[in-house]
């Protein structure tokens, strides 16, 4: 596995976040666009980056 930077990992945790939360509020009945939806994206956003950094971290290098 090549050595990702910083920048790298953010932007390709954030996608990932933000593709997941959006399949979750599509599964909603009601996805309108809102101030609620919009903060489910933003949140998703930070903790898909968030979580890929440490998993990226600690995932085996080998």
């Amino acid at each position: 596995m090549e050595k990702q930077s910083l920048k790298k990992q953010i932007l390709f945790g954030a996608i990932f976040g933000l593709i997941f939360s959006y399949s979750a509020i599509l599964k909603n009945s009601e996805a309108e666009l809102n101030l609620y939806v919009i903060g489910e994206l933003i949140g998703g956003a930070i903790g898909g980056a968030v979580l890929y950094c440490i998993l990226y971290r600690f995932w085996p290098k080998k």
